[in-house]
């Protein structure tokens, strides 16, 4: 009611400016009366808030050029070409002695309006929900890691799905480093010193670790690596909140990483 309260003056101010060939106060009338269920269907399914990096990646990588809001690039667009659509279907063609029903214009907002930017909205939401736990960010953390000081990789055009791709492809990379190149410790030891405050205890646990692996179960290789970097990301900091992208970046990796091999966390 709230809504066909707002939406029943637009649309017959939409009517009277077109009798008076007014088309852009026309087109401007019944646009506006989209907003109202906007906000309804916004509110409706984000009543909690919209996780933005969930929907960053909605938008980025799984919707086709077929939906809206990737067609046009922007909400108001998107309402601008729906509301245009159904202009021509409902006002356009209304002869200026042709009265407008109450029914008529019950029809006109429920099916030309509301139903229009319910389907936009739903198109996007069911798209949405399917990503949860999916995000850009992650992914270009992850790529930052890979391609630091590489000119191009076989991850610069991949079409990345899921954190567990990502994962995966780190995994990948590694396995592929180690057997290229057998782990050096002495060159990891200054490389990693920093992470470890100049001890080298706790990285000599971590490299004979790996080599022990490496020498004797091959094929455990993979899940110890994802498990590793799976438990990392699900760790509490010491001042609260998970370790992330920017955390497995930096040695900080590292030294947490060799506590969880030694069962400390």
């Amino acid at each position: 009611m709230d809504q066909l309260a707002l939406a029943v003056p637009l649309i017959l101010a939409a009517l009277e400016y077109k009798r008076l060939n007014k088309k852009e106060e026309s087109n401007l009338c019944y646009l506006l009366a989209h907003f109202k269920p906007y906000a309804s269907r916004e509110f409706l399914f984000f009543k909690f808030g919209v996780n933005e990096g969930q929907m960053l990646y909605t938008v980025e990588r799984s919707l086709s050029e077929r939906y809206d809001i990737k067609k046009y690039g922007t909400i108001i667009n998107a309402l601008q070409k729906r509301a245009a659509s159904s202009y021509a279907n409902y006002i356009e063609g209304m002869k200026a002695t042709e009265k407008y029903t109450d029914k008529k214009l019950y029809v006109t907002f429920i099916s030309g309006i509301a139903g229009s930017v319910n389907s936009f909205i739903g198109s996007i939401v069911e798209e949405y929900r399917k990503n949860e736990g999916k995000s850009l960010n992650f992914e270009a953390g992850a790529k930052g890691v890979m391609d630091k000081d590489a000119e191009e990789t076989e991850y610069d055009d991949a079409d990345i799905q899921s954190d567990t791709a990502v994962k995966s492809n780190i995994v990948s990379k590694t396995l592929l480093k180690i057997t290229k190149d057998p782990v050096n410790k002495k060159i990891a030891l200054i490389a990693c010193q920093s992470g470890f405050n100049g001890s080298s205890s706790n990285l000599n646990i971590l490299m004979t670790t790996i080599e022990g692996i490496i020498d004797n179960m091959f094929d455990k290789l993979e899940p110890f690596f994802t498990a590793l970097i799976s438990s990392f990301l699900f760790h509490d900091k010491p001042d609260g909140g998970k370790y992330t992208m920017e955390d497995f970046k930096s040695p900080v990796f590292l030294n947490v990483g060799v506590d969880i091999l030694a069962g400390k966390k």
